[in-house]
């Protein structure tokens, strides 16, 4: 599970770097990696996701510049990710509902991913034109400093240069509907190592639905959220809350282990660090 943990790292940092080389943001793929593996291990501590993405666009802009070109290619990772998910979800629930052998697939959670899917799409279509920033633009126009909407035009015209490389999109949305099967083969292998017998079909339906959902920034690295998700959907077809609990808890010890590898990382390179020199000092009263 620890290794399969590590190729999804090695997948994600080389999809990331096809979207900044785009940009013509040139990176070697090994730094791409330690990046991520250091702002994964920095993730452990913040908001499920959004944590450890304003760290890697940080600390990848902080020696090169280029913010708002670093900082779209992450949404433009996150949207493309998120549909991946809803696709594979959608793909995994329909196999699970017709070959396995338990039938627990409620109608109203396939609809949702459905729906998750097609939001996910439209949004992201509708975001590739121009009228969604123009308006927010306007708006903070009267509410910020001039600064903020200039920072906010430079991202939008970075983000919008996406559109002209259709290539790229389309592959990295095809890796990242093939990576989504990662997460699933870590689950089931996570499963095997304390005896949870059930035929792969099940993890295509759940972990997929279970990905999108504790991707919510609703708790800190998600702890609690994938737990709860576990004992509710593996309890749907008989599998006890304690063995569901002790799967998402080896699986998380799974990913931090692999984690260790970035807090390595982060010790060693002095780059990647906080510089409390530029930290603000506050007198006391």
């Amino acid at each position: 599970a620890i290794f399969l943990i590590m190729v999804d790292r090695v997948a994600m940092a080389y999809k990331w770097r096809l979207l900044l080389s785009a940009k013509r943001i040139l990176i070697s793929f090994w730094r791409a990696l330690e990046i991520y593996l250091i702002s994964g291990f920095v993730g452990v501590i913040l908001p499920s996701g959004v944590g450890g993405d304003i760290y890697r666009v940080y600390y990848t802009s902080k020696p090169i510049g280029k913010l708002s070109h670093i900082a779209s290619s992450v949404i433009v990772e996150r949207f493309l990710g998120m549909a991946a998910a809803a696709i594979f979800a959608v793909v995994g629930l329909s196999v699970m509902s017709t070959v396995a052998s338990k039938a627990v697939v409620q109608q109203e959670i396939l609809t949702t991913m459905f729906v998750t899917l097609a939001v996910l799409i439209a949004v992201f279509i509708i975001s590739m034109t121009a009228l969604p920033f123009r308006i927010a633009e306007r708006l903070l126009a009267s509410w910020t400093k001039p600064k903020f909407a200039e920072k906010l035009a430079k991202f939008r015209e970075a983000y919008h240069e996406y559109g002209q490389h259709k290539t790229t999109l389309i592959v990295f949305f095809l890796l990242s509907v093939a990576e989504q099967g990662l997460f699933v083969l870590v689950t089931y292998t996570g499963a095997l190592a304390i005896d949870i017998r059930l035929d792969i079909y099940y993890f295509l339906g759940i972990v997929p639905v279970c990905q999108i959902i504790k991707r919510i920034p609703i708790s800190i690295n998600s702890i609690g959220v994938q737990e709860g998700l576990f004992v509710y959907f593996f309890g749907q077809i008989g599998i006890s809350a304690t063995e569901a609990l002790s799967l998402s808890l080896l699986t998380r010890i799974a990913q931090w282990s692999a984690m260790l590898v970035g807090g390595v990382l982060y010790v060693m390179d002095t780059s990647m660090r906080l510089d409390p020199k530029s930290l603000p000092v506050t007198k006391a009263p």
